[in-house]
């Protein structure tokens, strides 16, 4: 509707204010601010010059802000960039010093393994013969002293006693005890021994001296015994200074002073260089470093019980360093220990630091510097800017007084467009939703009555009648037919529109499908005297996967329209088959077999002129108003049709000439099964030659008498099983609710159920579940669900609940007889 007609509220003065919610108004639709849009715009116009107040005041408070949030975050980049080296130089330490004394370990090791595999050094090591062992290693540790560096050597027996110390001969039969080992991963202390079931050692010791040195043990083996150990040593006090050069940064290594003797350390410290006192630090004493002294910032954040885990700026006599400083742990040792209370203790506060000092005094003046001239050029480009937009803007505040005007109309005209939109929109959906919900609450509620009235015209036409109440009785069956078949068309199209009809994949047998569809209008093709004939040919394959329901109803359409219309003559289905391929469902997306499979249903009926070819795909549309006038119907079923081949990625075409009858095809590709079941020729349930004509309900379970438990809560319902079952021989026990059925069942004695979905109290589904795990009697008692639903959409959950059966009303007598006589075996017991 056009909104022109409308009083506008910017033309009638201080309309949108009254129109406007107040403040306090809310609107559950969200729709409150396009309601209060119209008020904002109702205020007067600014005067001249309030927009250059406006603009260029917030333009240089902007400018200058971006000036200094450019700054600082230079700054901060910056600062961030050199923490980030910091961290990484830091790992890098700690990576080149386990490198480097992993491989003096090795070196060490190579020369362990020569000596080791001497046998004469093992016989003496045997009988522990010390004359014999110093005479034989006494000349290969003056070698390794004098061209290795190695200052340590030690011959240890099996129980790790002391045979010989090479570099301090004098120090002999006590048991080798290690220094505290230092170790460079951060960890802390461990209990595990420095031997470890006899095996290999390395490791770097710390000796209350605070000197570094590095050892390796390893035991010497003979026929699967230990003998004994030989262990050597080098001195490690070049480790920092070495790491520190390659890295291109300063190192200082701190050991708690626990693990130190102050007299001796202090003799260290002397001979090293290192002019920071034992007292410097409250809790620990520097071993190695490649300064002097330590900076104030560093020295302070080692006083404290943590140091931080981040990078930190540490300056010292205009020298400014930042620090990363890497906690270290002690791996076993005599000062160590290896008690509770000593791991709670490494953990809370470490015993050993690792600090590496990066000099950042060049990168932070020019880092000052550069922010410096970035704040400079921001306060110039900011008064070119402002002095540039300040006669600029003078001349758009004429242009934007006059569109303001017209803009404040437009926008009140489309809130109120926004409004009338969003009522129709929340008017649609409830529509849609009362839709829906009445669709759901008339499907069972329609369909109830009508069953009945087919199953009850279905019996009583098995009875004596007269001609004229036997006709009378047809004429009520194929009206209520008729009526069930307009109201499943109907809700099928309303579900397919509103994208609630869902399709359910699983294998089946076209054949089979084929073969329902035509016994199914058997008798109505037979009373009307045409031929209804089903051809299969031998390449369709035995199975398919897809949706069995919806295929059946498809084609119960298109044959059942071929029926109506034909007068004369016949009707025939035949299906065809060819390979093809469709893409997999699995991450590769690989192609799989499948079956492009064509049904064509052909008649000789009166034929379809040209014109209407695809009108009669139309919703309530037939090809002329005499032929609906004659045949009766909705119109539905060719739309349901279209709509169904499409949800199944298929299409249904058609070939008619008035007058020579008319072909409707579809055409599919489905999917083959995996296993031997795809082969064409393992199952053929046509004839011989692929022919196969409407023949009579299986009649196996009237020849055995059962005992049956009808879970119907409908009276009319109760009646028409209780009678047709009666017909067949068998006894049947009624139960109008769920709670009467499980006590029944409990009570025993019966071989099969059948259970209505929708029962009072406890529905079937429940009740199956409760029968499938032992609490209503027998487990395996066969179990046949009915409802009024279709069986496409219940049929599913029925199995999953346990249901062995599914059979959708309404009952008849060959319907019910073939589904007993399935679900029953060859002795009819359950």
């Amino acid at each position: 509707m056009p909104d022109d007609s409308l009083p506008d509220e910017a033309e009638r003065g201080g309309g949108d204010k009254s129109a406007a919610p107040s403040d306090g108004d809310s609107d559950p639709q969200g729709q409150s601010s396009a309601r209060r849009v119209p008020r904002v715009l109702a205020r007067e116009p600014q005067p001249r010059g309030s927009v250059r107040r406006a603009v260029l005041l917030p333009l240089a408070a902007a400018l200058a802000l971006i000036v200094a949030l450019g700054s600082t975050g230079a700054w901060f980049l910056l600062g961030r960039e050199a923490a980030r080296e910091a961290q990484a130089t830091r790992d890098l330490a700690l990576r080149e010093m386990r490198r480097r004394i992993s491989s003096e370990a090795r070196r060490l090791f190579g020369f362990i393994d020569f000596l080791t595999a001497r046998d004469d050094l093992a016989r003496a090591l045997e009988v522990t013969d010390r004359v014999r062992l110093l005479a034989l290693a006494g000349g290969d540790f003056a070698r390794l002293r004098a061209t290795q560096g190695l200052d340590r050597f030690l011959i240890l027996d099996a129980e790790r006693r002391v045979v010989w110390r090479l570099h301090e001969p004098a120090r002999m039969g006590d048991v080798r005890l290690h220094d505290p080992v230092l170790a460079l991963d951060g960890g802390a202390v461990s209990g595990r021994g420095l031997f470890d079931a006899g095996g290999r050692a390395a490791g770097l010791e710390v000796s209350p001296a605070g000197r570094l040195a590095l050892y390796a043990a390893a035991p010497v083996v003979r026929q699967g015994r230990v003998l004994g150990y030989i262990e050597l040593g080098a001195d490690m006090g070049g480790l920092l200074p070495s790491v520190a050069g390659l890295i291109g940064a300063d190192l200082v290594l701190t050991v708690d002073k626990g693990l130190l003797d102050r007299p001796a350390w202090e003799h260290g410290a002397a001979e090293r260089g290192f002019v920071q006192g034992w007292d410097e630090l409250p809790r620990e004493a520097v071993v190695q470093a490649t300064l002097p002294a330590l900076p104030d910032g560093l020295a302070r954040a080692l006083a404290a019980s943590r140091a931080p885990r981040a990078a930190f700026l540490a300056p010292q006599e205009g020298t400014d360093y930042l620090a990363g400083v890497a906690p270290l742990g002690f791996l076993s040792g005599t000062s160590a220990g290896t008690t509770a209370e000593t791991v709670a203790a490494e953990a809370a506060a470490p015993r050993a630091r690792l600090a590496v000092l990066l000099d950042v005094t060049s990168r932070r003046a020019a880092a000052r510097a550069f922010c410096l001239g970035l704040a400079a050029f921001g306060g110039l480009l900011g008064w070119l800017v402002f002095a540039l937009f300040k006669r600029r803007i003078a001349g758009v505040e004429r242009s934007l007084d006059e569109a303001d005007a017209g803009l404040r109309r437009e926008i009140g005209r489309r809130a109120r467009i926004q409004d009338r939109l969003a009522s129709a929109t929340r008017a649609a959906r409830a529509a849609s939703r009362a839709k829906s919900d009445f669709l759901a609450t008339m499907s069972h509620e329609m369909r109830t009555p009508l069953n009945g009235i087919i199953g009850f015209a279905d019996l009583t036409l098995e009875t004596p009648l007269t001609p004229e109440q036997g006709q009378n009785l047809r004429y009520v069956r194929e009206a209520a037919s008729s009526l069930l078949a307009v109201i499943n068309d109907v809700l099928d199209l309303a579900r397919a529109d509103t994208g609630r009809l869902h399709l359910a994949f699983a294998p089946f047998d076209p054949r089979a499908v084929c073969a329902e569809v035509v016994e199914l209008f058997g008798r109505k093709a037979a009373e009307k005297g045409l031929a209804l004939g089903l051809h299969a040919g031998r390449e369709v394959p035995a199975m398919v996967v897809g949706d069995a329901a919806h295929l059946r109803q498809i084609l119960q359409n298109l044959v059942g329209n071929a029926v109506k219309f034909t007068a004369a003559g016949g009707v025939r289905l035949i299906v065809e088959s060819s390979p093809a391929s469709v893409p997999g469902r699995g991450p590769a997306r690989e192609d799989v077999p499948a079956a492009a499979m064509r049904f064509t249903v052909e008649d000789s009926g009166p034929g379809i002129p040209e014109r209407l070819h695809e009108s009669i795909f139309s919703a309530f549309t037939q090809t002329e108003e005499t032929l609906t006038r004659s045949h009766g119907g909705s119109g539905l079923g060719l739309a349901l049709v279209r709509r169904l081949a499409g949800l199944m990625g298929g299409e249904v075409k058609l070939r008619s000439t008035p007058g020579h009858g008319s072909s409707f095809s579809l055409s599919l590709t489905l999917p083959l099964p995996p296993g031997p079941a795809t082969d064409a020729l393992a199952k053929n349930r046509a004839e011989p030659d692929g022919s196969r004509e409407p023949g009579d309900a299986p009649d196996g379970a009237r020849q055995r008498s059962l005992r049956v438990l009808v879970a119907e809560d409908s009276l009319v319902n109760q009646h028409l099983a209780r009678r047709i079952l009666q017909r067949l021989g068998h006894t049947a026990v009624v139960a109008p609710d769920g709670r009467e059925a499980l006590a029944h069942l409990r009570e025993g004695g019966y071989d099969l159920a059948l259970l209505d979905l929708n029962l009072p109290g406890l529905d079937g589904l429940a009740l199956a579940g409760l029968v499938r795990r032992g609490d209503a009697g027998v487990p395996s008692l066969p179990l046949l669900a009915v409802s009024a639903t279709p069986a496409r959409l219940a049929e599913p959950r029925a199995r999953e609940a346990g249901m062995d059966g599914y059979l959708e009303k309404p009952l008849s007598v060959e319907r019910l007889a073939g589904a007993v006589e399935a679900l029953l075996p060859p002795s009819g017991k359950s």
